[in-house]
C-alpha cells in the first residue's frame, strides 16, 4: 500500500506542477493577436513577467510525468487485486 500512496502523491504532485504552470501563462497579459501599441505602433509591447515557453514546458513534463504515474498505479492497483484474489478463500476452493 505504500507504493500505492507514494503513485498517488506523485500523480498529486505532476497536477499541481501543471496547475501551476497554466495558471502563470493565464495570469500573463498576453494579447490574443499582435496588436501594435498606439503610443509606438512599430514595437509592440510583451509582457517579461513569465516566460510562456518555459511554463510550457512545464506542462508537458508534468503531463509526462502525470500519464507515466497513472499507468504505474494501475499496474499497482492490479497487482494488488491479483494477490487479494490469489488470497481470499473464494479462490482456493
Amino acid at each position: 500500500m505504500d507504493a500505492i500512496s507514494s503513485l498517488r502523491a506523485g500523480m498529486q504532485s505532476s497536477e499541481a506542477m501543471m496547475n501551476g504552470a497554466a495558471q502563470q501563462i493565464a495570469s500573463m497579459d498576453l494579447p490574443s493577436a499582435i496588436v501594435p501599441q498606439p503610443t509606438n505602433p512599430a514595437n509592440p509591447q510583451v509582457s517579461t513577467n513569465v516566460d510562456p515557453a518555459q511554463q510550457l514546458t512545464t506542462m508537458m513534463v508534468a503531463a509526462d510525468a502525470h500519464h507515466l504515474t497513472a499507468t504505474a498505479m494501475r499496474v499497482a492497483l492490479s497487482m494488488y487485486q491479483d494477490s487479494v484474489n490469489m488470497l481470499s478463500p473464494q479462490q482456493r476452493s
